[in-house]
C-alpha cells in the first residue's frame, strides 16, 4: 500500500512540474507588445504650421521617441504637457544653442519642470 501511495504522489508531482514548466515556457514565447497611440486630434498639424512646412503629410503618424534636434512643431505638440508655446520655446532653444546634447537638456527650456520631464523623458531622444 505504501508503494502505491508513493507512486501516486510521484506521478502527481511529475504532472504538476510538467504543467508548471509548460505554463511558464509558453508565456515567454510570445511576449506582449506595447503600442503607443496618439489621439487623432493630435495627429493634425497645428494652425501655425502647414503640412508643407513639416515635410510630411498632416495625417502622417508621429513616431516615438521624437528627436529633439529634428522635431517639428507638430511633433513636439504631441508630447504630454507640450503645447504650442512650449514647443516654440524648445525650437527657439534648439536654434539658439545649436541643438540638444542630451534629452535631459530640455529641462533648460523655460516651462519644462520636473513633472513635465517625468512625463516625456521616454518619448524624446537626440540624434546619434
Amino acid at each position: 500500500m505504501k508503494n502505491h501511495h508513493l507512486s501516486l504522489f510521484a506521478a502527481l508531482a511529475l504532472a504538476f512540474a510538467g504543467f508548471t514548466l509548460g505554463f511558464f515556457l509558453g508565456r515567454n514565447q510570445n511576449p506582449p507588445s506595447v503600442q503607443l497611440s496618439v489621439p487623432s486630434a493630435l495627429q493634425t498639424a497645428p494652425p501655425t504650421e502647414t503640412a508643407a512646412e513639416t515635410g510630411t503629410g498632416a495625417t502622417d503618424p508621429v513616431v516615438f521617441p521624437i528627436d529633439l534636434n529634428t522635431a517639428t512643431m507638430r511633433e513636439l505638440t504631441t508630447l504630454p504637457g507640450i503645447g504650442e508655446t512650449l514647443a516654440q520655446r524648445i525650437l527657439d532653444y534648439r536654434e539658439d544653442t545649436g541643438g540638444f546634447t542630451s534629452p535631459g537638456e530640455i529641462r533648460n527650456v523655460k516651462g519644462i519642470d520636473e513633472s513635465c520631464w517625468y512625463e516625456i523623458r521616454y518619448l524624446i531622444t537626440i540624434g546619434e
